[in-house]
């Protein structure tokens, strides 16, 4: 696939769901949920880097009170290290890893979560 490719999906007769997809690396670049009378409701925006991770998404439209956005930072082993919020830094968050891959430890603004034992089950952390 080259170019972005734009899907249109009707969910409903008041309803229009559009996916735009960057060509070049196969994932989702825009995602827009619009009402046929009002407008656009909410757009996610993507940024990625040329390996496929999300590095970045943009909010818009009339769903949010205000603009929002983030960023994503990794490691070298590609998994998530941080989420920055643009505006409000009580929503960044930020996990460190075992060296096989286990979350040992995570934080939600100001709060972090006590180091977990290496076996432990654990969710890692994701991109929004």
């Amino acid at each position: 696939m080259t170019g972005n490719v734009t899907l249109l999906n009707r969910v409903g007769p008041a309803h229009t769901g559009i996916n735009t997809w960057e060509g070049e690396k196969e994932v989702l670049g825009v995602r827009t949920n619009a009402l046929l009378t009002a407008g656009v409701v909410s757009a996610n925006d993507y940024g990625v880097y040329p390996i496929g991770q999300r590095s970045s998404m943009a909010t818009s439209g009339s769903a949010f009170t205000a603009a929002a956005s983030w960023a994503w930072g990794y490691d070298a082993l590609g998994q998530v290290t941080s989420a920055t919020h643009a505006a409000d830094t009580a929503k960044n968050q930020g996990c460190t890893y075992y060296d096989i891959g286990n979350r040992k430890q995570a934080t939600l603004g100001a709060l972090t979560t006590m180091e977990q034992p290496q076996h432990a089950k654990t969710v890692p952390c994701t991109s929004k």
